[in-house]
């Protein structure tokens, strides 16, 4: 009797210790996979009891990670700031009266404005003179389109700008070439030029009329803002046209009345010069300003006769 006993005794006690062996590792498992388990649809619940039973812990842990929180919303942008008079292209400051006067102005280009602008209105054609003075400062002028048509270059006394231009309205942008608070000191006058408006094609040609033996004369000029003449004579036999031109800024093509180039003057010691025999017929004379130069010029026609010399009059 006391064997079989033996043998009981130890059939529980191995029983016993399988148990809580089952036990252990049931609660380990569940105490890592239990949040994941009590979730699942129909066996969620059932995963819930055991958790309970073997003491198991299968709510979230602590030490999964955290969940990415979306980032806040950006704020928003700041409002417009409002540009006080000149700041702006519609803001210009209005300048006037140039014709022969010297103009100027004292002015602060603040950190983060885009510049200061001028409107400048010319009566007639001229040469305008510019001077900025200051700590980093450029100057652009623009056409009424706001479009660049030539910025100021560095010189000793400041960024300085000569250019010729029509009557108009034009803008001169001002600004800041680093992002800084800095003062300048604009200084600005116009020179008139004595130049013909209205001779720039052949349909506006100045109209000399008969061409003869005696030199006609006539002085205009020739630059950025009137870079070309045009004008248109006439002969009534078949002569040698003689033409000289008296400039350091301008050459002379000779055009017939279809418009075709039939000559371009030559320089020569006293002038560009021309000398063409032509049939009777209708001409012209283009004057034209050579790159990047600008300045008054002479013009001298005459017309003599090849058969006996003798002018056509």
């Amino acid at each position: 009797m006391s064997g079989v006993k033996k043998r009981l005794d130890e059939q529980v006690w191995f029983r016993a210790s399988a148990g809580l062996a089952a036990t252990v590792a049931l609660g380990l498992v569940l105490n890592w996979w239990g949040p994941s388990l009590v979730k699942l649809p129909v066996l969620g619940q059932v995963f819930s009891q055991l958790c309970r039973v073997v003491n198991a812990t299968c709510s979230e842990r602590d030490d999964a990670p955290a969940k990415m929180l979306p980032p806040p919303p950006l704020p928003p942008p700041p409002a417009p700031v409002a540009t006080s008079e000149g700041h702006t292209l519609g803001t210009a400051v209005l300048v006037e009266g140039l014709d022969g006067d010297e103009q100027s102005f004292d002015g602060k280009l603040e950190r983060g404005v885009k510049g200061a602008f001028y409107r400048i209105a010319l009566e007639q054609t001229g040469t305008l003179n510019l001077l900025v003075d200051g700590d980093a400062i450029h100057a652009v002028l623009l056409d009424s389109n706001s479009n660049p048509l030539t910025e100021t270059h560095s010189t000793p006394t400041g960024e300085a700008l000569q250019h010729s231009l029509k009557a108009g309205t034009y803008y001169l942008w001002i600004k800041a070439k680093e992002q800084r608070e800095t003062s300048y000191h604009l200084s600005l006058s116009v020179q008139s030029i004595a130049s013909r408006r209205e001779d720039d094609t052949p349909g506006t040609a100045r109209d000399i009329g008969r061409l003869g033996r005696s030199s006609e004369k006539y002085r205009d000029w020739v630059g950025e803002a009137d870079p070309q003449d045009f004008l248109r004579f006439a002969l009534h036999r078949d002569s040698t046209l003689n033409l000289l031109l008296d400039s350091d800024a301008a050459r002379a093509v000779l055009l017939d009345s279809n418009g075709e180039t039939l000559a371009t003057s030559k320089r020569t010691g006293i002038g560009e010069a021309i000398t063409q025999p032509l049939v009777a017929g209708d001409y012209y004379v283009r004057v034209e300003r050579l790159p990047a130069q600008e300045g008054n010029y002479t013009l001298n026609l005459s017309a003599e006769s090849p058969a006996d010399g003798a002018g056509d009059n």
